[in-house]
């Protein structure tokens, strides 16, 4: 439920990858392009740090795509059980529109594997994102076809994935799920009243009881129901996306999310440079491959905050529990319902 990658593990990255930045900006940078189509990549800026190629894919054109890994990462992405997926606007070079990352999991410990550059949040981008990672893992003898996807609730992502991988699974993150119940305006309401009933003249509190117990709870159940689980209509986002009763593993996309806040804070800029933007993704690219080869050494993995190791371990103990017949159903919502945190998650 909380970022997999540690936070000194990020620190340290991100103190390695503002000095390559600083030391870059210090040398000479390319002139900023002035459109997508004049990106050239000279010398050493479509490698990685130690030399290997790092444009894995580029459509070229004004709608251009170009997508950065290394062919070690990109096995990995294409041997993973779970692909997890995000999209960050703030770190995003001026002339596309969205960063789009895929990470995978080694050994527990999480790792960026692919940095993708989109200049549309449009399905038919989303499309052609995908089919370019497809085309690129049957070209090296790959095959790109996660058996789960791991990502928020983005309709077009959730099309797209549903067309051009129908036999993957596709599961939203369990943060984002429970923010929008969170944050439905209908939860705020209810919230709200409860919170001013104290300001109440006494003598109409059990009238303003019945009242907010007659308006809030229907309304609130019809957006579940129409959003999250109704079979006929089909609902918005059906039940096999959000469901994560079988999953042991990470139930959220909040690794992602720490590590593009990671970027942003190596950055201290909104939409940067394109060139500064590509040196710090090669920076970071070749921390982690020396993580990643350390690992792969013998090196400990590094280990989540006791907090949310904790809360697994809590979860885990309730779904036990519920699977053996200990506790109800409603009990188990409620237990967990508490151990998730759902204002702060």
């Amino acid at each position: 439920m909380a970022p997999f990658t540690s936070n000194e593990n990020k620190t340290q990255t991100l103190q390695s990858s503002q000095s390559m930045i600083y030391k870059t900006r210090k040398e000479e940078i390319p002139p900023e392009p002035t459109t997508r189509a004049l990106i050239a990549f000279d010398g050493q800026w479509s490698k990685t740090i130690s030399g290997a190629d790092f444009v894995l894919c580029d459509s070229s054109g004004d709608d251009r795509i170009i997508i950065f890994a290394s062919v070690n990462f990109f096995i990995r992405i294409c041997n993973a059980d779970i692909v997890y997926m995000d999209g960050t606007f703030t770190c995003c070079p001026k002339l596309f529109t969205q960063l789009y990352t895929l990470h995978v999991t080694v050994c527990g410990q999480m790792f960026p594997a692919l940095y993708a550059l989109l200049p549309d949040k449009r399905k038919e981008t989303y499309s052609r994102f995908f089919n370019m990672i497809s085309a690129k893992a049957t070209q090296l003898g790959l095959q790109f076809n996660p058996p789960i996807f791991q990502i928020d609730f983005e309709n077009a992502v959730v099309s797209i994935l549903r067309e051009i991988y129908p036999q993957s699974r596709i599961r939203g993150c369990l943060f984002h799920f429970s923010q929008a119940i969170w944050q439905n305006e209908q939860v705020h309401k209810l919230v709200r009243r409860l919170c001013a009933m104290p300001l109440l003249n006494p003598s109409h509190l059990g009238n303003a009881w019945i009242d907010v117990e007659n308006d809030a709870p229907r309304n609130l159940l019809d957006y579940f129901v129409a959003t999250w689980l109704d079979d006929n209509p089909p609902a918005m986002f059906p039940q096999d996306l959000w469901n994560h009763f079988d999953n042991d593993g990470p139930r959220t996309t909040n690794h992602l999310e720490g590590f593009h806040n990671a970027l942003n804070r190596a950055l201290k800029i909104a939409h940067p440079n394109f060139f500064v933007f590509l040196q710090l993704i090669r920076s970071w690219q070749n921390s982690e491959e020396q993580n990643l080869n350390a690992l792969m050494n013998g090196a400990k993995p590094k280990r989540q905050r006791k907090k949310y190791t904790d809360i697994h371990m809590q979860l885990m103990n309730l779904r036990s529990a519920y699977v053996n017949g200990d506790i109800e159903a409603l009990d188990f919502l409620t237990r967990c319902g508490f151990q998730m945190h759902l204002s702060d998650a």
